[in-house]
């Protein structure tokens, strides 16, 4: 289980092609006007097994803001820390109700 994003804080959490394309959908679908649902599938994988997929969106709530808003509106000290420990940091300038991501949990199936 992992949060993946749109715009990557944390390289280490980067979405795989799977999630890039369901989160590709929930955006398209909220552009739509319609909230994003959790989605699950079985997917193959590359050695012939098969796989649960689930993820479930991350919109922007209000609490949100204050590590992934506009960066002139974060306290200093969010800023020192982003900057010190996300010194590429993409996962700023959201605003509520946008998709942030997605919780993305994988089970191998037998």
């Amino acid at each position: 289980m992992r949060r993946v994003g749109t715009r990557v804080r944390n390289p280490a959490n980067a979405p795989d092609s799977v999630e890039r394309a369901v989160l590709a959908a929930f955006a398209a679908s909220l552009a739509g006007g319609t909230p994003p649902g959790d989605t699950a599938f079985v997917a193959a994988r590359a050695d012939g097994t098969h796989e649960l997929r689930y993820l479930r969106p991350v919109l922007v709530a209000e609490p949100c803001l204050a590590c992934h808003g506009d960066p002139a509106a974060m306290s200093s000290r969010v800023r020192e820390v982003l900057a010190s420990r996300y010194p590429t940091d993409e996962a700023v300038g959201y605003q509520v109700g946008e998709l942030r991501g997605a919780v993305s949990v994988r089970r191998p199936l037998r």
